[in-house]
């Protein structure tokens, strides 16, 4: 279920619209993603690939 969360690190809250970005495990964790979240929390998106770290 992409919607649900294993170690979120931090979280960020657009002041626009008030959607919610989550990001999630980037030290060896399990998921190493961002989750996007509605403002009223349902799941819209998600984003997980490794970057090089430069």
């Amino acid at each position: 279920m992409p919607e649900l969360l294993f170690n979120p690190n931090d979280v960020v809250i657009d002041p626009a619209d008030g959607d919610t970005f989550v990001a999630e495990s980037h030290r060896g964790g399990m998921n190493n993603r961002i989750v996007h979240y509605s403002s009223e929390g349902r799941f819209i998106n998600q984003w997980r690939s490794k970057g090089s770290g430069q």
